[in-house]
C-alpha cells in the first residue's frame, strides 16, 4: 500500500497527515501554508513496511520528496527534490 505523508511545521506548531494521493497531501499542507501556520512544507510517497516482529506498523518513505513554500508575493511554490540513493 502507498500513501502520501505531509509535514508542514511552523514557528509556533508543526502538523503532519496521511493522504491517499500526491494531490490531496499537497492540498492539505497548503492550507497550513496559506494560513501562515506552517512556514514550509513536505509531501513524500512512503510504503507500508510489513515486519513481523515490529510492535507496530512504519512507514518506509521513497521516491521524490516535494518542499512547499510561500513566496515574498503570498504565492504557493513546490519544488522537486531527488531523494539520495542508499549507501
Amino acid at each position: 500500500m502507498i500513501v502520501w505523508l505531509w509535514d508542514a511545521p511552523g514557528e509556533s506548531s508543526s502538523a503532519r497527515g496521511v493522504s491517499d494521493n500526491q494531490a490531496t497531501a499537497q492540498e492539505d499542507a497548503e492550507s497550513l501554508l496559506i494560513s501562515g501556520q506552517a512556514t514550509s512544507a513536505v509531501v513524500q510517497a512512503a510504503r507500508l513496511i510489513d515486519d513481523p516482529h515490529a510492535t507496530e506498523a512504519r512507514y518506509a518513505r521513497f521516491g521524490s520528496r516535494w518542499e512547499g513554500t510561500r513566496t515574498r508575493n503570498g504565492n504557493l511554490h513546490w519544488r522537486e527534490q531527488a531523494t539520495q540513493p542508499s549507501a
